[in-house]
């Protein structure tokens, strides 16, 4: 009676261990061998280790088969929870926005100021391709959460028909990075050589340097 407890109470611990299916496969070996184990003890025998061995993987089984759903479900929760914060709070939505018009984040406001769609004013012997132009964007930021937003032109990116755009550094204020503090606001540019028969130029801006979130500001 003594190894059949114990025997018992191996398989109901290990069938318990089983996410989604261990009350239905070990809940019946488990109760067996914990109730073979108490007679066992009850029974005044010498060798009782078996029967306490048994009694205990028994009780082990009986609070796994309680706290392994408890865990999964808890962690699907918090894993629901995330996705739906992400979902809806995104950093930027599909939307494009034209000069003039605002970006609003939960924690940061990104205007399109304006917009040179052919800049000239840059550092005297600069070389711009030939076929191509430099278009200088400005942008107003300011920081609407509780903590400090980082800016700075290289989470800047510029796209020419789909066809990713080089950054332009021929001027003096073509490179920044700045940390704004809450409710703080600033002002910038950056550029880009675009070409010049080019139909749509969009520049993303990215929050967090991701391959996602990008807020996108469409030129022409």
């Amino acid at each position: 009676m003594e190894i059949a407890a114990l025997v018992l109470g191996i398989i109901g611990f290990i069938l318990a261990l089983i996410p989604g299916c261990g009350i239905i496969l070990g809940g019946i070996p488990a109760l067996v061998g914990l109730i073979l184990a108490i007679i066992a003890l009850v029974k005044k025998k010498p060798k009782k280790k078996s029967a306490i061995a048994g009694l205990v993987l028994s009780i082990l089984a009986f609070i796994a088969m309680i706290a392994i759903p408890l865990i999964f479900g808890l962690g699907t929760y918090i894993y629901n929870s995330a996705s739906s914060s992400i979902t809806q709070n995104p950093i930027s939505d599909s939307r494009e926005y034209s000069m003039g018009q605002t970006y609003n984040g939960e924690d940061l406001r990104v205007k399109f100021v304006s917009c040179d769609k052919n800049f000239t004013e840059y550092n005297p012997g600069a070389t711009v391709r030939e076929g191509y132009k430099i278009v200088k964007a400005e942008f107003e930021f300011e920081n609407k959460g509780k903590s400090t937003e980082y800016i700075s032109s290289y989470k800047f990116d510029c796209y020419a028909d789909d066809v990713a755009c080089n950054k332009f550094y021929s001027v003096s204020d073509a490179s920044f990075s700045k940390s704004l503090d809450e409710g703080e606001k600033d002002r910038a540019a950056v550029y880009f050589e675009v070409p010049e028969n080019a139909n749509e130029v969009i520049i993303k801006y990215s929050k967090d340097y991701s391959s996602t979130g990008k807020i996108n500001f469409k030129v022409q």
